[in-house]
């Protein structure tokens, strides 16, 4: 028992998501936009709720600090107890079977006749600050995974990373992470993670990807053949320069312009800006 408590940036990222998506849902079941009803709890409890803030929260439940497990353990029962009352109109039986589990102290017989959970009485929790600075850490170590991934080196293997800033919203967002530093090192598990100022040079052989304006660094020395990944690159750099030039065809042709569907011409469009962002990654890659 007990009220939920925004110990760490984590804590205050989630039920800020949970304050803004109780009221997104309030409003669109009011204004019967089902379908982006839908889209958002199920956004919100499978990509934030699932892949992120429970694994964000495993340390602390496996703590040895009694306090910070219990914390936890609010937290996490009060952010489901909420979204099962906002999925429940959607998907009513399992998240009824769910809810007589759960340790909360509601007195009502069952969840479709529990109390609806008020908008105005999260909106305290709403902090922008704290979702930019979770969102920009989890996309990093989304990051560090995919070149894990790409390069098949193992979830145990602890890598070194280097941030660098780029753009206008770099200083910004570096400092975000800064505050971010230890759950990033500790989820992506990494070796290392340095901040490098933005005319420092690339560090020699690794691996680069982008957050925001952001360039991320991935030591690889040792676990790649970067003979053989030259040459893959180049290959995917060809294939790619020549998706694009019919792309640019096509979307050159008025006639295209005029007689295709609008959803035609906006899937073109957003295939265009997606082989441009990879052929940037490819070039950044090679270099």
């Amino acid at each position: 028992p007990g009220a939920p408590e925004a110990a760490t940036h984590a804590d205050a990222w989630i039920l800020s998501r949970l304050a803004k998506l109780t009221q997104f849902v309030t409003t669109g079941i009011e204004e019967y936009r089902f379908g982006e009803v839908a889209r958002e709890l199920y956004g919100f409890f499978w990509n934030e709720f699932c892949d992120w803030y429970i694994e964000l929260s495993k340390a602390r439940l496996n703590s040895d600090d009694a306090q910070e497990r219990l914390i936890a353990q609010r937290n996490l029962v009060f952010v489901l107890d909420t979204a099962l009352r906002l999925l429940h109109p959607v998907m009513p039986f399992v998240t009824e079977a769910i809810w007589e589990h759960l340790p909360v102290d509601d007195d009502a017989p069952a969840l479709m006749v529990a109390q609806w959970s008020d908008p105005d009485a999260l909106e305290h929790w709403i902090d922008d600050e704290s979702e930019a600075a979770i969102s920009l850490a989890c996309d990093v170590v989304s990051s560090v995974r995919a070149t894990r991934a790409r390069y098949g080196i193992s979830p145990r293997q602890k890598l070194a990373v280097c941030l660098r800033p780029t753009g206008e919203k770099a200083a910004a967002e570096t400092d975000l992470l800064r505050k971010e530093e230890l759950l990033i090192t500790s989820i992506a598990r990494l070796s290392s993670l340095e901040m490098l100022a933005e005319d420092a040079a690339k560090p020699d052989e690794s691996g680069i990807d982008f957050v925001g304006d952001i360039e991320v660094f991935t030591n690889l020395a040792g676990y790649v053949d970067f003979a053989e990944e030259r040459t893959r690159l180049e290959k995917k750099r060809k294939e790619t320069v020549k998706d694009l030039e019919r792309l640019d065809k096509k979307l050159g042709n008025q006639n295209f312009l005029d007689k295709a569907a609008p959803e035609a011409v906006e899937k073109a469009r957003a295939e265009h800006d997606e082989l441009t962002r990879a052929l940037k990654l490819i070039d950044a890659q090679l270099a």
